[in-house]
């Protein structure tokens, strides 16, 4: 249960045994900021890739090759991926 009366060394207060509410939540936020940490810069890697492939004067026979590539990626809703990925790995992965 929170206690309210947060202060300047408790911000958000403490639970019923006098844990600092802002430290437990930092502490578990932190495995979704490493993933989306780990997704943005695997994604910004791709993008400089691709597009540096696709800028190049030499790579024009490989445009085709992106483009339709892109094609399918773009074509499928992201939703059905999802339930694809989900149909394939299955509905819960085990929590320890």
């Amino acid at each position: 249960m929170w206690q309210a009366g947060g202060s300047w060394e408790f911000p958000f207060g403490t639970d019923d045994v006098g844990r600092c509410i802002l430290s437990r939540i930092i502490y578990g936020a932190r495995l979704s900021l490493i993933i989306g940490t780990i997704v943005v810069t695997l994604s910004l890697a791709l993008g400089i890739g691709f597009g540096r492939s696709r800028a190049s004067p030499a790579a024009v026979p490989t445009i085709a090759i992106h483009g339709g590539s892109w094609d399918i990626v773009l074509a499928m809703p992201s939703l059905l991926l999802a339930i694809v990925i989900v149909a394939i790995l299955g509905r819960a992965w085990s929590t320890r």
